[in-house]
């Protein structure tokens, strides 16, 4: 059964939606070359996502915000014209164009910006052979409630984490299976997660890695 489940814990989980959610410092070049910068922050409460971005000019409401979770796009006033980004996830940037009402057009890209445990994390773990195996770890915060998945990019499987729970800089979870339920410890700081993930059987391997 650890073999097994070892299989699907550190190989599992694609194809799940990339997650836009959270804090974003985007930088776009308005038609004269000149360089904007704003913070825009993106929710997303159950299907319905919203958002603002805030600049030099203060902070403005996001429209008709959508996400197939690797594609967003959404519309906004900026100077008393509306503009429209469409913007592609890949890792921790958003890439894209803007185009105005008006016309002008522009390149538009975006970074996570960093947030406790929130965001994506490339892991490491021992497999079943004593083998390295590498996972994508991704947490989120709506409100107060934590939520994540585990996915590896050799398989095709979708594992939802239980009971995720953030302290601080510590961070617990349960991945749920047929053969009971893994739990994972760890410790998170900027770029750093050290853990300790728990078979059901009480087999314990070290899982680390960084955003």
């Amino acid at each position: 059964m650890t073999r097994i489940f070892a299989l699907i814990f550190a190989c599992s989980l694609l194809a799940s939606a990339a997650d836009v959610a959270g804090k974003w410092n985007l930088t776009a070049k308005d038609p004269d070359d000149a360089t904007i910068k704003a913070e825009l922050v993106l929710q997303q409460n159950g299907g319905q996502w919203s958002g603002s971005m805030k600049g030099d000019e203060g902070s403005v409401p996001l429209r008709n915000v959508s996400c197939d979770g690797t594609n967003l796009k959404f519309t906004l006033t900026y100077a008393g014209t509306d503009v429209t980004l469409k913007m592609k996830l890949g890792g921790d940037t958003l890439k894209g164009v803007y185009t105005t009402e008006e016309g002008p057009s522009g390149p538009v890209e975006a970074t996570r910006v960093a947030q406790g445990a929130v965001g994506v994390w490339n892991l490491k773990t021992v497999g079943p052979d004593g083998d390295s195996v590498s996972l994508r770890l991704t947490l989120k915060q709506d409100g107060s409630v934590w939520r994540g998945r585990m996915i590896a990019d050799s398989y095709d499987v979708d594992l939802s984490l239980e009971d995720v729970k953030v302290d601080g800089s510590a961070v617990s979870f349960r991945v749920p299976t047929e053969m009971g339920a893994y739990s994972v410890v760890a410790q998170v700081s900027a770029d750093s997660f050290q853990g300790t993930a728990t078979a059901p059987d009480g087999t314990k391997n070290p899982i680390k890695g960084s955003r």
